[in-house]
């Protein structure tokens, strides 16, 4: 039986309980888009996290939701949903309404899951040329409204878990929703908190399951499934996609994670896979952005284009070809990355 090809698409760093929110939108959630049948995260014990999707399948559920987009009222469906949900969230988020037992932890989850599936389709159609440009607009605009609060779900989790039970405190980035729930009335069995300290080390979650990262080979074999990421050639020349123009020189400083980003000095270039909201209080010592991931309208871009920072974005492999310490020079009107000096280099 021939092997399923599943391609790096994406890294964030959240925790356990939100990938697990993720996958089950896309697992079970067909509301606007299609179902998927494999997804795997990977964490090898670090801050960031992996996502591994099969691109025909991402392909087909892009070709799913440009079908619905003809039937009249179809955008405006999705924002309704998307607004309905965002509502009761947003209140936690500016603090009007407190996470306060496992019964409100319950219910901000099955919120949060049912406002995902309308979040991700509407983020993703602002990033697609093809979609007509008044959806993309609507799309955009929600989008860019709402984009910083992207990581307020994760935070509302973890806030809630270490104030509820600070005897797992050190776990709370890798436990699930439904061990979270188990919690309600009992403490977790010594077998139970054995197997959950081992994601600490890493962890893998195959199409819903979670295992323990010294399993991650085996399970990939029963499941069919191989990972791949984007290759990296020897080209002294990197392209990417144009969010912000200018012309910079400068030295590139890889950040790998929000811990690092101390380390950024003014006017240092910053690679990085991508970016988030907790970047931002870093950017104004950056001349420029350059990323692995990410469209004309991700965080990045966004924030790049606000902050009038020369940024290009979608380059796949910047974080595989440079090192802190490069001279490069970020061409920003071309959508060029050059090294012009490696660190080290006489």
């Amino acid at each position: 039986m021939k092997r399923i090809t599943l391609t790096k698409f994406m890294s964030r760093e959240r925790g356990l309980f939100y990938f697990c929110v993720w996958n089950k939108s896309n697992f079970e959630d067909n509301r606007f888009s299609n179902t998927y049948e494999n997804i795997v995260f990977l964490n090898k014990g670090k801050d960031k996290t992996v996502v591994y999707f099969d691109l025909d399948e991402v392909k087909k559920d892009l070709e799913e939701i440009l079908r619905r987009l003809k039937k009249k009222g179809f955008i405006d469906e999705i924002i309704k949903d998307y607004m309905k949900h965002w509502e009761i969230l947003f209140q936690y988020v500016q603090k009007k309404k407190k996470l306060n037992n496992i019964k409100d932890l319950r219910l901000f989850y099955e919120t949060w899951l049912n406002w995902w599936h309308s979040m991700a389709t509407l983020f993703l159609l602002a990033d697609i040329e093809t979609v007509p440009l008044e959806i993309r607009e609507k799309s955009l605009e929600i989008r860019k409204k709402h984009e910083k609060y992207s990581e307020e779900g994760n935070n509302l989790f973890l806030d809630f878990f270490k104030a509820k039970f600070p005897d797992y405190a050190n776990l709370v980035e890798v436990v699930t929703p439904e061990e979270v729930f188990s919690l309600e009335n009992r403490k977790f069995s010594d077998k139970k908190l054995l197997s959950i300290k081992e994601r600490l080390k890493g962890w893998a979650l195959i199409n819903g399951k979670v295992y323990p990262i010294n399993e991650l080979d085996n399970e990939l074999k029963e499941n069919n499934l191989v990972l791949v990421e984007p290759e990296a050639n020897k080209s002294e020349e990197i392209k990417g996609n144009v969010a912000y123009k200018g012309l910079i020189k400068g030295y590139a400083r890889l950040i790998s994670s929000k811990s690092d980003l101390d380390l950024l000095r003014k006017g240092e270039i910053l690679v990085s896979e991508m970016t988030h909201p907790g970047y931002v209080p870093f950017l104004n010592k950056v001349s420029a952005i350059v990323t692995d991931e990410g469209g004309i309208v991700c965080h990045a871009a966004i924030v790049s284009r606000e902050m009038k920072i020369p940024c290009i974005v979608g380059t796949k492999i910047a974080t595989k070809l440079l090192r802190t310490g490069d001279l490069i020079e970020v061409d920003a009107n071309k959508g060029t990355i050059k090294i012009l000096k490696r660190m080290g280099d006489k």
